[in-house]
Protein backbone atom coordinates (compact mmCIF):
# COMPACT_ATOMS: atom_id res chain seq x y z
CA UNK A 1 0.00 0.00 0.00
CA UNK A 2 1.67 3.77 -0.98
CA UNK A 3 1.82 5.83 1.81
CA UNK A 4 -0.44 8.65 2.31
CA UNK A 5 1.31 12.03 1.54
CA UNK A 6 1.60 14.31 4.51
CA UNK A 7 -1.28 17.09 3.85
CA UNK A 8 -3.07 15.67 1.65
CA UNK A 9 -6.59 17.12 0.99
CA UNK A 10 -9.82 16.42 -0.81
CA UNK A 11 -8.74 18.09 -3.56
CA UNK A 12 -5.62 16.88 -4.15
CA UNK A 13 -6.36 13.13 -3.67
CA UNK A 14 -9.18 13.86 -6.23
CA UNK A 15 -6.77 15.53 -8.60
CA UNK A 16 -9.71 18.35 -8.99
CA UNK A 17 -7.19 20.88 -9.96
CA UNK A 18 -7.27 18.58 -13.14
CA UNK A 19 -10.90 17.26 -13.43
CA UNK A 20 -12.50 20.77 -13.21
CA UNK A 21 -10.14 22.24 -15.68
CA UNK A 22 -10.93 19.34 -17.88
CA UNK A 23 -14.20 21.44 -19.60
CA UNK A 24 -13.26 23.50 -22.50
CA UNK A 25 -16.31 24.74 -24.59
CA UNK A 26 -15.13 25.65 -27.75
CA UNK A 27 -17.92 28.03 -28.58
CA UNK A 28 -19.09 30.92 -25.70
CA UNK A 29 -23.18 29.62 -25.45
CA UNK A 30 -24.05 28.06 -21.97
CA UNK A 31 -25.60 25.36 -22.70
CA UNK A 32 -22.15 23.52 -24.13
CA UNK A 33 -20.68 23.20 -20.52
CA UNK A 34 -23.84 21.17 -19.52
CA UNK A 35 -23.02 18.57 -22.58
CA UNK A 36 -19.61 18.12 -22.16
CA UNK A 37 -20.21 18.11 -18.65
CA UNK A 38 -22.92 14.69 -19.16
CA UNK A 39 -20.70 13.45 -21.46
CA UNK A 40 -17.19 13.07 -19.70
CA UNK A 41 -19.54 11.97 -16.69
CA UNK A 42 -20.49 8.82 -18.52
CA UNK A 43 -16.60 8.24 -19.87
CA UNK A 44 -16.33 8.11 -15.79
CA UNK A 45 -18.64 5.83 -15.20
CA UNK A 46 -17.74 3.59 -18.33
CA UNK A 47 -14.01 3.24 -16.89
CA UNK A 48 -16.00 2.24 -13.79
CA UNK A 49 -17.95 -0.33 -15.51
CA UNK A 50 -14.92 -1.55 -17.25
CA UNK A 51 -13.00 -2.05 -13.93
CA UNK A 52 -15.90 -3.87 -12.48
CA UNK A 53 -16.18 -6.58 -15.96
CA UNK A 54 -12.51 -6.69 -15.44
CA UNK A 55 -13.00 -8.23 -11.97
CA UNK A 56 -15.90 -10.34 -12.95
CA UNK A 57 -14.84 -12.20 -15.27
CA UNK A 58 -11.34 -13.07 -13.21
CA UNK A 59 -13.55 -14.30 -10.96
CA UNK A 60 -15.93 -16.51 -13.27
CA UNK A 61 -12.58 -18.04 -14.40
CA UNK A 62 -12.42 -19.01 -10.73
CA UNK A 63 -15.63 -20.72 -10.47
CA UNK A 64 -16.29 -17.75 -7.72
CA UNK A 65 -19.78 -16.55 -9.39
CA UNK A 66 -21.35 -14.67 -6.07
CA UNK A 67 -18.56 -12.13 -5.90
CA UNK A 68 -18.87 -11.83 -9.99
CA UNK A 69 -22.26 -11.14 -9.56
CA UNK A 70 -22.07 -8.62 -7.06
CA UNK A 71 -19.43 -6.88 -9.70
CA UNK A 72 -21.95 -6.95 -12.60
CA UNK A 73 -24.92 -6.04 -10.05
CA UNK A 74 -22.75 -2.41 -9.65
CA UNK A 75 -22.37 -2.13 -12.85
CA UNK A 76 -26.01 -2.90 -13.39
CA UNK A 77 -26.47 0.23 -10.73
CA UNK A 78 -23.96 2.53 -12.43
CA UNK A 79 -25.94 1.94 -15.71
CA UNK A 80 -29.31 3.15 -14.16
CA UNK A 81 -27.51 6.44 -13.14
CA UNK A 82 -26.29 6.88 -16.99
CA UNK A 83 -30.23 6.04 -17.56
CA UNK A 84 -31.23 8.64 -15.64
CA UNK A 85 -28.76 11.57 -16.39
CA UNK A 86 -30.84 11.60 -19.75
CA UNK A 87 -32.76 13.66 -17.53
CA UNK A 88 -30.66 16.25 -17.24
CA UNK A 89 -29.62 16.18 -20.93
CA UNK A 90 -33.08 16.40 -21.62
CA UNK A 91 -33.33 20.27 -20.55
CA UNK A 92 -31.04 20.65 -24.12
CA UNK A 93 -33.11 21.04 -26.50
CA UNK A 94 -32.30 20.27 -30.04
CA UNK A 95 -32.19 23.88 -31.36
CA UNK A 96 -30.24 24.58 -28.33
CA UNK A 97 -27.86 22.24 -29.17
CA UNK A 98 -27.65 22.65 -33.04
CA UNK A 99 -26.22 26.21 -32.18
CA UNK A 100 -22.41 24.52 -30.87
CA UNK A 101 -22.96 21.23 -32.62
CA UNK A 102 -20.88 22.76 -35.73
CA UNK A 103 -17.92 23.17 -32.89
CA UNK A 104 -17.80 19.51 -32.38
CA UNK A 105 -16.67 19.04 -36.06
CA UNK A 106 -16.54 15.48 -36.92
CA UNK A 107 -16.62 13.99 -33.14
CA UNK A 108 -19.29 11.86 -32.65
CA UNK A 109 -20.71 9.43 -29.43
CA UNK A 110 -19.70 6.33 -31.18
CA UNK A 111 -16.32 7.25 -31.42
CA UNK A 112 -16.36 6.35 -27.77
CA UNK A 113 -13.11 4.19 -27.18
CA UNK A 114 -14.37 2.66 -23.69
CA UNK A 115 -18.04 1.78 -24.51
CA UNK A 116 -16.40 -0.14 -27.95
CA UNK A 117 -14.43 -2.11 -24.99
CA UNK A 118 -17.38 -2.72 -22.85
CA UNK A 119 -19.15 -4.44 -25.98
CA UNK A 120 -15.90 -6.01 -26.95
CA UNK A 121 -15.54 -7.64 -23.02
CA UNK A 122 -19.13 -8.21 -23.39
CA UNK A 123 -18.19 -10.79 -26.84
CA UNK A 124 -19.74 -8.09 -29.08
CA UNK A 125 -16.85 -7.98 -30.61
CA UNK A 126 -17.67 -7.03 -34.35
CA UNK A 127 -14.52 -5.79 -36.75
CA UNK A 128 -16.94 -2.99 -38.10
CA UNK A 129 -16.62 -0.66 -34.77
CA UNK A 130 -12.84 -0.60 -35.09
CA UNK A 131 -13.15 1.58 -38.26
CA UNK A 132 -13.04 4.35 -35.60
CA UNK A 133 -10.02 3.46 -34.51
CA UNK A 134 -6.83 3.80 -36.52
CA UNK A 135 -4.63 0.32 -37.41
CA UNK A 136 -1.66 0.69 -34.62
CA UNK A 137 -3.33 3.16 -31.98
CA UNK A 138 -3.90 2.19 -28.53
CA UNK A 139 -7.91 2.35 -28.73
CA UNK A 140 -7.79 -0.28 -31.29
CA UNK A 141 -5.11 -2.41 -29.68
CA UNK A 142 -7.51 -2.88 -26.71
CA UNK A 143 -10.83 -3.41 -28.30
CA UNK A 144 -9.01 -6.26 -30.24
CA UNK A 145 -7.62 -7.75 -26.92
CA UNK A 146 -10.81 -7.07 -24.87
CA UNK A 147 -13.00 -10.37 -25.70
CA UNK A 148 -13.15 -12.77 -22.77
CA UNK A 149 -10.60 -15.56 -23.67
CA UNK A 150 -12.31 -18.48 -21.84
CA UNK A 151 -15.83 -19.20 -24.05
CA UNK A 152 -17.44 -20.55 -20.82
CA UNK A 153 -16.66 -16.88 -19.50
CA UNK A 154 -18.08 -15.23 -22.53
CA UNK A 155 -21.18 -16.85 -21.99
CA UNK A 156 -21.94 -16.23 -18.56
CA UNK A 157 -21.28 -12.70 -18.77
CA UNK A 158 -22.56 -12.00 -21.59
CA UNK A 159 -25.50 -13.99 -20.16
CA UNK A 160 -25.48 -11.90 -17.09
CA UNK A 161 -25.44 -8.32 -18.50
CA UNK A 162 -28.00 -8.99 -21.12
CA UNK A 163 -30.76 -10.74 -18.98
CA UNK A 164 -33.60 -8.36 -18.94
CA UNK A 165 -36.06 -7.87 -16.22
CA UNK A 166 -39.90 -7.01 -17.01
CA UNK A 167 -39.49 -3.71 -15.21
CA UNK A 168 -36.59 -2.14 -14.35
CA UNK A 169 -36.99 -0.68 -10.95
CA UNK A 170 -36.09 3.04 -10.20
CA UNK A 171 -32.54 3.10 -8.52
CA UNK A 172 -32.39 2.58 -4.87
CA UNK A 173 -35.83 1.16 -4.71
CA UNK A 174 -36.25 -2.08 -2.41
CA UNK A 175 -36.66 -4.37 -5.58
CA UNK A 176 -33.64 -3.16 -6.90
CA UNK A 177 -31.48 -3.10 -3.48
CA UNK A 178 -32.93 -6.69 -2.68
CA UNK A 179 -31.81 -8.22 -5.58
CA UNK A 180 -28.59 -6.77 -5.40
CA UNK A 181 -28.30 -7.94 -1.63
CA UNK A 182 -29.92 -11.20 -1.71
CA UNK A 183 -30.17 -12.47 -5.16
CA UNK A 184 -28.67 -15.53 -6.24
CA UNK A 185 -29.14 -14.99 -9.85
CA UNK A 186 -29.74 -10.85 -10.56
CA UNK A 187 -31.20 -9.75 -13.53
CA UNK A 188 -30.32 -6.77 -14.80
CA UNK A 189 -31.91 -3.75 -16.19
CA UNK A 190 -33.80 -4.24 -19.55
CA UNK A 191 -31.84 -1.28 -20.47
CA UNK A 192 -28.95 -3.25 -20.86
CA UNK A 193 -29.91 -4.77 -24.17
CA UNK A 194 -27.02 -4.17 -27.19
CA UNK A 195 -29.16 -1.72 -28.96
CA UNK A 196 -30.03 1.08 -25.96
CA UNK A 197 -26.74 0.75 -24.48
CA UNK A 198 -25.84 1.46 -27.64
CA UNK A 199 -28.07 4.56 -28.00
CA UNK A 200 -27.48 5.71 -24.51
CA UNK A 201 -23.48 5.21 -24.43
CA UNK A 202 -22.43 4.95 -27.76
CA UNK A 203 -24.88 6.69 -29.71
CA UNK A 204 -24.89 10.05 -27.99
CA UNK A 205 -26.25 12.96 -28.90
CA UNK A 206 -23.02 13.80 -30.62
CA UNK A 207 -24.06 11.49 -33.45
Amino acid sequence: MTATPAGMTYADYLKLDQLLTAQQPLSDLHDEMLFIVIHQSKELWMKQMLHELELAIALVREDSFAPAYKALARVSRIQSVMTLSWDVLSTLTPVDYLKFRTVLGTSSGFQSAQFRELEYRLGLKDPAYLQHYAEGTAERTRKASATPRSPRSSALVSMSVTARSKRSPRPGSRSTATRIAGSSSISLPKSWSTSTMRSQCGGTSMC
